[in-house]
């Protein structure tokens, strides 16, 4: 849990950013957009960002295991680590070091190295801007806002992703399947590289042990994070895949989510604590 500080009525920005693919050429990612969304989450109220993977592109998962299984000698591997190691130290120092101690966590996505003498570079990256690792698959996050002995929450599930859809919301299909499963606020997908928000409405029956029963609406925001590397470079000699398969380009850039909490009174008269939250796609 992260507990924000100021008062009950204290506004967050919550900011996911993963999927930047980062591989030391500046040309195959949007790298001047990419700096200047960064520069303006930071001017917003409370910014927090959290990692939803593949922030470098150096090895995929096929790539990891034939490194596994390689015959290479020891310094072959050194000189592999060095190269990830540095990759990962340049994602970080060209692009995410104005963002440092402003993280809930980190996740792990497809792209990432594990190094030989232990850790990954995801892990890594975690320790340059001192956050937590929450490792692969899913994350559950929780903000909590707390004065004078009453508490609220607003409850996030991150996943990096999986799967490909040649539709625009296609990261929504996959949280909605799992949505009913989970009791939180937010759900972030990355991996498809596509921004996307939709929202539909939980209803709970709640019995106060004081006032009447009342029944409540609780909005259950569903969110594809997007990513920033290229699908379409020009002027390169070889053609991403992206290219050579005649797919469509990749929607670059990521949704910003505001929470902006507000106190509401309801139709008993009860004042009710209410997140405020809207997702900018």
């Amino acid at each position: 849990p992260h507990h924000i500080q100021g008062g009950m009525l204290t506004p967050v920005t919550l900011c996911p950013l993963g999927d930047v693919q980062w591989a030391g050429d500046r040309h195959e990612v949007a790298f001047d957009h990419l700096q200047a969304h960064i520069a303006r989450c930071l001017t917003l109220p409370n910014p927090l960002f959290i990692g939803l993977g593949d922030f470098t592109d150096f090895a995929s998962p096929s790539n990891l295991d034939a490194i596994r299984g390689a015959r290479l000698y020891d310094t072959a591997r050194k000189v592999i680590d060095q190269k990830a190691e540095a990759l990962t130290d340049e994602c970080y120092e060209k692009i995410l070091k104005p963002t440092k101690g402003k993280w809930l966590g980190l996740l792990s996505g497809h792209h990432y190295y594990e190094f030989s003498y232990g850790g990954n570079s995801d892990q890594h990256l975690c320790k340059l801007l001192d956050t937590t690792y929450f490792g692969e698959g899913a994350a559950g996050v929780g903000l909590r806002w707390k004065a004078s002995g009453h508490t609220e929450w607003v409850k996030i599930y991150a996943h990096h992703g999986c799967g490909s859809s040649v539709f625009p919301y296609g990261p929504i299909g996959k949280l909605y399947r799992v949505a009913p499963n989970f009791l939180v606020d937010i759900m972030l997908m990355g991996h498809q590289t596509k921004r996307a928000s939709a929202n539909f409405d939980v209803m709970d029956f709640v019995f106060p042990t004081q006032g009447s029963p009342r029944l409540d609406h609780r909005t259950r925001h569903l969110v594809g994070t997007g990513g920033w590397g290229k699908g379409y470079v020009e002027g390169n000699e070889k053609a991403t895949y992206v290219e050579q398969g005649m797919l469509p380009p990749v929607a670059l850039g990521q949704p910003i989510i505001h929470i902006r909490p507000a106190w509401r009174r309801n139709a008993h008269g009860l004042t009710l604590w209410e997140p405020g939250i809207t997702v900018e796609v």
